[in-house]
Formats: C-alpha cells, sequence, structure tokens
C-alpha cells in the first residue's frame, strides 16, 4: 500500500508519469488481491479527474468482475469501490442528490461494514460524512468522522488521520462549536509537524489553510494572516499557482475584514494574476470580487460595482450558484454601506431569489426526512416560534416608533429640527416596511414545501382557519397519490424520486386554477384544496389531474423516462345539510383514493351524493360503499387518466 500512497501523491506533482507507474502496478498484482482493487480504483479516480470516459469506460469490466465474484467478501468490496467512484462521479459534477443516491446504495449490515478493510472503512465514512454536511445533518457527519479517524489510524498512514481530522474541525466549526473545532485542527497541525517527511508540500498547504480558517471563525484575524502566509509560503516553493490564488484570496478576504482595503486591493490583483495564467475561474472569481467590495468600500462605488458583476458572471456561466448567490449578499451589503440603497435593494433581490432556489434544491432531501419525521407536536412549536420572532420585529417596531417621538419633542424647534425630523421618519417608515416584509418571508417560508415548492401543512392549517372554513369543510378536496412511486425509488434511485415528485407537484399547478391551494401532503401524497362546490367543476379538475400527470413521462436526469400516474380521490363539501368536519373530509378522500388504487391505479373516485342521517355514519358506509350505494345511500363515480406508455430511455 505504501507504493500506491507513493503513486498518489505523484499524481499532484506528474500526473502521466502516476498513470504509468499505477498501469504497471497493477500488471504485477494478483486480481483478486485488495491491492489490486486499490489500484484500480486509484486508476479510475484519476480518470474521472481528468474526465478520461474513454478510459473509465475501459475499466468498468474490471469492477463488474469484482462485483460477481463468487467470494462475498470480494463481492462487497467490489461493490463499495464502485459505489464510491459513482458518488465521485457525481460529486465531481456537483449532483449532489445523485452523490447520495450512490453513497446509499451501498447497503452494508453492521457486520458487512466492520469486515471491510480499513482504508475503504475511512473512505466510506468520510463520503459519509461530506454527504451529511451538504444535507445539514452535521451531528450525523462528526459521527461518520470519528469513525473515519478511528479508520484512518488503522491504517498507519497519518495523512488520512490528518485530513479527517481537518475535517472534523470544519464539521464543528459549522456547528459555532470553536473550541471542539480548535482542538481538532490543534491536532491535525501537530501530526502534520511530527509527519512533514512524509507529506506533501500541498497536504502541509492543506492543514495551515484550514487553520487559518478556524483562526479566521473565531476572530483571531492576525493569527489566520499568519497560517495563511505561511501556508503561501510552502506553495510558493512547490510552485502550486491555483492553490496560492486561493491562499490570496483568503487574505484579501481578512484585509476586507480588517478594513485594509488597500492590501485587499493588492493581494487580490495577485490572485487575480494567477488565476487568468492558471485558468482557474474560481480564483478569478474570487479576486474579482473581493477587488471589487473593496473599492466600493473605498467610495470607487461605479467601478468596484462592474467588478464584482465579473465575478458574478464567472459563477453563472460555471452553474456555481451558491457562490453567486454569496456574492449577491455581500454586494449588497457593501452598497448599503456605501449609500448605494437602490442597487443594495436589487442586490438583496437577487440573493433572496437564488438562496430560495438552492434551499429547495441542495437541502431539499434532508427537509423533506425531517418534515416526515417531525410530529404535530413539533409543528406547533415551530408555529409557537414563528409568532415569537414576530412579536419580537413588532415590538422591535414599537421601540423605533417610541424613539421617534422621543426625537419629536426634544427637536421640536425651528426649521432644521423639521428636517431632521422628517429624515427620521422615513428611516423609521422604512425600517418598519423591511420588518414586515421579513414577516411575510418568514411566515411564507414555513409553509412551503421545500422539495417541491407548495404549501405544506402549516399551509393547509391556516386556510382551514379562516372564517368561511371553520364550521366544517367546503369547497372540493383532493388527495392525490404518485402510483407505483417505491418503484421509481428502487430502480433509478431517491433522486429520481425527487425528480419525479417536483414534477408532479408542477403538473398539479399547471391542472388547477390560480385560487386553487396545491400542497404536498408528505411522501407521494399531494392536496388539493378548491372554492368549488359545483360537482361538475370538481370532475373536471381532477380529470384534468389525471390527464395533465400521465399524458406524458418524466424525464429523468440520466436520460431515462418514466411513465407516471397517479390515484386520486375527491369530493365536493357541503355533501349534506350538516357540516362535515375537516378530519372527516380528509378521512373521505383517502379512503377514495384507496378505492382508486384497489381498481387499478390511474384513475379517480368521487363520492358525489349522500344520503346519511349524520356525518358520523359516513365511515362506516364508505367500508361497505358498493353496498350502500345499491342501496341508495351514497353515489359514486369514477374517472379514469389516459394510457400510459412504457418506459425508456
Amino acid at each position: 500500500m505504501e507504493q500506491l500512497d507513493a503513486i498518489a501523491q505523484l499524481h499532484e506533482r506528474d500526473a502521466p508519469r502516476a498513470l504509468r507507474e499505477l498501469e504497471a502496478l497493477r500488471a504485477t498484482v494478483p486480481a483478486r488481491d485488495p491491492m489490486a482493487l486499490e489500484a484500480l480504483y486509484l486508476l479510475a479516480a484519476f480518470r474521472q479527474t481528468a474526465k478520461d470516459e474513454a478510459a473509465l469506460a475501459a475499466l468498468e469490466p474490471a469492477f463488474q468482475a469484482w462485483m460477481q465474484d463468487s467470494d462475498a467478501r470480494s463481492a462487497t468490496l467490489g461493490r463499495v469501490a464502485w459505489q464510491l467512484l459513482q458518488y465521485r462521479k457525481h460529486a465531481l459534477a456537483r449532483d449532489l442528490p445523485a452523490a447520495r443516491g450512490a453513497l446509499e446504495a451501498i447497503r452494508l449490515t453492521p457486520q458487512q461494514e466492520q469486515g471491510l478493510p480499513s482504508l475503504w472503512r475511512w473512505r466510506l465514512n468520510e463520503r459519509r460524512a461530506t454527504a451529511a454536511e451538504q444535507q445539514g445533518k452535521l451531528d450525523d457527519a462528526q459521527a461518520y468522522r470519528l469513525s473515519a479517524v478511528r479508520a484512518a489510524e488503522e491504517t498507519g498512514e497519518p495523512r488520512r488521520a490528518i485530513e479527517t481530522m481537518t475535517a472534523l474541525a470544519f464539521t464543528y466549526g459549522i456547528q459555532g462549536d470553536q473550541a471542539a473545532a480548535q482542538s481538532w485542527i490543534d491536532q491535525a497541525v501537530a501530526r502534520m509537524e511530527a509527519n512533514a517527511s512524509r507529506l506533501s508540500n500541498l497536504e502541509q498547504a492543506n492543514v495551515l489553510t484550514a487553520l487559518g480558517a478556524v483562526q479566521t471563525d473565531a476572530g483571531r484575524l492576525d493569527d489566520a494572516a499568519r497560517s495563511y502566509e505561511r501556508a503561501l509560503a510552502i506553495l510558493t516553493k512547490d510552485g502550486d499557482v491555483p492553490t496560492r490564488a486561493v491562499l490570496l484570496g483568503n487574505l484579501a478576504d481578512i484585509g476586507l475584514k480588517t478594513r485594509n482595503y488597500p492590501r485587499a486591493i493588492r493581494l487580490s490583483e495577485e490572485a487575480l494574476a494567477l488565476g487568468i495564467a492558471s485558468k482557474n475561474r474560481a480564483s478569478e472569481a474570487l479576486a474579482n470580487h473581493n477587488m471589487g467590495v473593496a473599492k466600493i468600500a473605498m467610495g470607487r462605488v461605479a467601478e468596484g460595482k462592474a467588478q464584482v458583476m465579473k465575478a458574478i458572471a464567472i459563477e453563472r456561466e460555471d452553474g456555481n450558484l451558491v457562490e453567486m448567490s454569496q456574492g449577491w449578499a455581500e454586494l449588497g451589503h457593501y452598497l448599503e454601506t456605501a449609500g448605494d440603497l437602490a442597487g443594495a435593494m436589487s442586490a438583496y433581490a437577487e440573493y433572496r431569489t437564488l438562496a430560495d432556489s438552492l434551499e429547495r434544491e441542495d437541502r431539499r432531501k434532508a427537509l423533506l426526512e425531517a418534515q416526515q419525521r417531525y410530529d404535530d407536536d413539533r409543528r406547533m412549536a415551530e408555529g409557537e416560534s414563528l409568532r415569537k420572532a414576530n412579536d419580537l420585529n413588532t415590538a422591535l417596531a414599537e421601540a423605533r416608533r417610541l424613539q421617534l417621538l422621543l426625537w419629536a419633542l426634544v427637536l421640536a424647534c425651528g426649521v432644521a429640527a423639521v428636517v431632521l425630523l422628517v429624515g427620521l421618519w422615513r428611516r423609521t417608515r422604512d425600517a418598519n416596511r423591511l420588518l414586515a416584509q421579513s414577516n411575510e418571508v418568514l411566515a411564507e417560508q414555513s409553509e412551503r414545501d421545500p422539495l417541491t415548492g407548495l404549501g405544506n401543512r402549516h399551509q393547509l392549517t391556516r386556510l382551514l382557519a379562516q372564517p368561511g372554513r371553520r364550521q366544517g369543510a367546503v369547497g372540493s378536496l383532493f388527495l392525490v397519490d404518485v402510483d407505483f412511486f417505491k418503484q421509481v425509488n428502487d430502480r433509478h434511485g431517491h433522486a429520481a424520486g425527487d425528480q419525479v415528485l417536483v414534477e408532479i407537484g408542477q403538473r398539479l399547478r399547471q391542472a388547477t386554477r390560480d385560487g386553487d391551494a396545491v400542497l404536498r401532503w408528505g411522501g407521494e401524497e399531494f392536496l388539493v384544496l378548491t372554492d368549488a362546490q359545483d360537482p361538475a367543476v370538481a370532475q373536471a379538475l381532477a380529470q384534468r389531474v389525471l390527464n395533465s400527470v400521465a399524458e406524458s413521462p418524466v424525464v429523468l436526469a440520466d436520460g431515462h423516462w418514466v411513465p407516471v400516474s397517479v390515484s386520486m380521490g375527491f369530493a365536493r363539501f357541503p355533501l349534506a345539510e350538516a357540516p362535515i368536519p375537516w378530519e372527516a373530509a380528509l378521512e373521505l378522500v383517502d379512503q377514495l383514493m384507496y378505492r382508486a388504487k384497489a381498481h387499478g391505479r390511474n384513475q379517480a373516485w368521487s363520492l358525489t351524493e349522500l344520503h346519511a342521517p349524520s356525518a358520523q355514519d359516513l365511515p362506516a358506509l364508505m367500508a361497505e360503499a358498493d353496498a350502500a350505494q345499491e342501496r341508495g345511500d351514497l353515489s359514486l363515480i369514477q374517472l379514469r387518466g389516459p394510457r400510459l406508455a412504457e418506459a425508456g430511455a
């Protein structure tokens, strides 16, 4: 394994030579030796980095041979290696849901995982930790990385433990636990210094860069600058242009934080030259951004704004939406400080639009799982928290109003006082307007499903509390369930399942009217609530939904397409003279939806007439719906969706 580690380090400096040595090594190792799989994995990873698709395809049969080995342990090891490569491929393409799907597909028992060689347990837990961080599951990320540290120690190779300790420091830093972050980065630095001769310059610089980041978060900017400069000195000897550009960007950021804007501009100019020379667009964008905001802070607003817009344009071209949104936010802050309020508001608007989109895309699965786990008590607690936040904002607005009145009394003499009072009134009015907007955003976010952007159960609670609906069910209610959704997840992965849910949500919205409420009810279920009480209108809407969903397949990100359809239960209310509680109405459409599934799916069933003496009799009648319909106690109708195409590529 030491020879493989040496080749991995060589790849950083001389990729062609590393590939030659790796191919030569593979030729001398027995086919089912674990070292052969390690060499195969490294070779595939190098090919992925180089985007050599033809060479990658040539390696796939070798992985298939491992996965199909008659020895269960070898087959498991081959499957882990292959799925980790799939994770790496999707991560390089920034397709995070697909990357997480590759990890989830591994599915090892505790015994199987413990039986893996320590190097593979380290890799697996490191990737799991990264995926957990991307979903916001920081506790899970910590647990995975602690397991990775133990596995790295077992390999006897210090660089792996150092890498994981450095990552742990970042994880704790994200959580705001600066003491734990500092402890882990200190351990990584101590290991680095004790094993400096065994580490590449880049590996040492990475640890020092992480140390600088932790020190920056702790407010120790002078210490952070020294750490970055130490890393820069190491890499200057090594000639690593791209990483030097990043470090210069970090130093420029410290210049911004300490308001040493001339230094920030000088460092950014150096970083920009290196970024252009190395064709590293990320460094080029960062340098333009830092230089631009420094110029804005120095009063060169138009020039600085134009330079920040160059950075945002690069991020847009490269599809780096996270960096792009952060760029808009920081531009807004600096323009606001410089007095360009119109420009600041425009930048903040761009930021909010992007941030909302990113929250749905990058964290949708984690938030969806959380939404499904949370019970009604948690939802009530969240509502209470929102109300407290609104109360606090209201209190702040009232405090500003009282402050304005005090100034009015103090300054109530002379024309100059009137001018000042008008200025204060305008600022207070603007502050109150922004507070009201903030409250509206908070309320809207609490009622939105993060995956589809549709309403959620919070929104339904608010809608049912409206005056016209408090006494019982009024209007038309539709419960929609995606047919064979589990098969989509099993065959194509959870990322594909998420894509199907998003697409069906959009089709539901297109089939309904502007005033209709379309909600994500949970899992693969959706709810539609309208004011329509005419049975013909409700039936027409149900047929539109069936047709809209099923008439065309969903094209997945990998090029495959899958037919989709839904089963639906719906009813219009009031059904009888006595009002039906909303709980009973939901139960009714749920029973009707399951009737649609039981009769073959891709259809809708509705209860159009009810002749029961009271709403309490409704569940019993639905339990024997066919007999009740023959007796004339109720009337049911069935609507069918269009014929589905077969799945394809």
